[in-house]
């Protein structure tokens, strides 16, 4: 058993003090969480923060519009999730719904967006592109999310790793090629 009366108390007001200058200066952080529907967009909301902010569902998509979740220090906007074969083309009703979030409070600002793609769809779409473009060009910055990762297990050895399909994506994204005309794609 140690003593741990030689351990000088720490000063917690420093850091509190610290936190309140960092609100008052930057605000709330705010994530839009941004892809095709049914990827898992609301899923990964709950799952990584932990609470049951966003409606999740299956079958028929449950998110319309833009939906905004909040406390104090952090912001979640859960965009609708843009339907291929649409008559409305995704890249437009991304702006549609980044005008209608441009309109709010300064607060509720987008600090950074994850784009989310399933994982075992081999590769980023044309309108996927497009709506990467689009927020570039809004000067967003843009996280790529895969979502719906396949988890394997090695039989011999037990351990755990992602399907190759996941593997391949990845080795995709470093390299992407535009599968129409076989010409590589730029950075955004």
């Amino acid at each position: 058993m140690t003593d741990n009366t030689d351990i000088p108390e720490i000063d917690e007001q420093p850091f509190l003090d610290a936190t309140a200058e960092a609100k008052s200066k930057f605000g709330r952080f705010n994530l839009a969480i941004i892809g095709s529907s049914g990827v898992g967009k609301s899923s990964l909301v709950n799952a990584v923060f932990g609470r049951d902010w966003a409606k999740v569902g299956k079958g028929l998509p449950v998110t319309r519009g833009v939906q905004y979740f909040n406390d104090d220090s952090l912001g979640i906007w859960d965009v609708e999730g843009f339907e291929i074969g649409s008559q409305v083309p995704p890249a437009e009703q991304l702006r549609v719904h980044l005008d209608t979030i441009s309109k709010s409070p300064k607060l509720q600002q987008i600090s950074v967006v994850w784009y989310c793609v399933k994982a075992n769809d081999d590769r980023l779409t044309p309108a996927d592109i497009a709506m990467i473009r689009e927020l570039d060009a809004q000067s967003l910055p843009v996280i790529l999310v895969l979502t719906k990762v396949d988890w394997i297990k090695n039989p011999i050895t037990g351990q755990h790793g992602v399907a190759k399909g996941v593997e391949k994506f990845v080795e995709w994204l470093n390299e992407p090629v535009d599968p129409q005309t076989d010409l590589p794609i730029p950075a955004a």
